[in-house]
């Protein structure tokens, strides 16, 4: 399925012209986050994962923030995303509104908003990472000098049907992963006394 951008509806159900953030209400949240980059290797990206408060990551793409993962049932505890996200964009175990869904905001990411969803997914191309072909460009990088073990992806992956590629591209295209540490909840300044 191609999911390009273009005018109009895109590939994440909004309009393709960015428009500032909404202004944050008094119940709005924010959260504290820790980069985590390829080099980091799949075992600390997964625990770290594991340990945030809600398994969601933010996809940053040249420095703006770009979406929201978050996984559906809740098996963020044994969940292990760096391989998905870093080179094997497969919809098993990974499948859009069965298994994760993907936001345009933290706070829909954080309230499950339907209306926040991306509406379009494409998978199942070894090699290639999030965003595949939804976003402009994807990540797929050489993640052999930073898997804890020569079978670390294809241990994740076991039941696919599909054979990890794990040199296929070396390249990022922009994209930042960061990994939630914790919730923080923004209230307005109170009036002076």
């Amino acid at each position: 399925m191609t999911c390009g951008g273009g005018g109009g509806r895109g590939w994440r159900g909004v309009d393709a012209t960015p428009s500032p953030p909404p202004p944050a209400h008094k119940d709005a949240a924010t959260a504290s986050w820790r980069e985590a980059p390829v080099t980091k290797g799949d075992a600390w990206f997964d625990a770290a994962y594991q340990e945030s408060k809600n398994g969601i990551i933010r996809i940053d793409k040249n420095g703006a923030t770009f979406a929201f993962y978050r996984r559906v049932n809740d098996d963020v505890a044994t969940f292990r995303p760096y391989f998905y996200f870093y080179n094997n964009w497969f919809s098993w175990k990974n499948k859009r509104g069965t298994d994760m869904n993907i936001y345009n905001t933290y706070a829909g990411a954080l309230d499950r908003t339907a209306s926040d969803r991306w509406i379009t997914d494409s998978y199942d191309d070894p090699g290639v990472g999030f965003p595949r072909d939804m976003g402009g460009g994807w990540m797929g990088v050489d993640t052999t000098p930073y898997r804890s073990s020569a079978t670390a992806c294809d241990e994740v992956m076991a039941g696919s049907g599909f054979t990890c590629n794990e040199k296929r591209f070396t390249t990022t295209n922009g994209y930042t992963l960061y990994l939630e540490e914790a919730v923080i909840k923004v209230s307005p300044p109170s009036p002076p006394m």
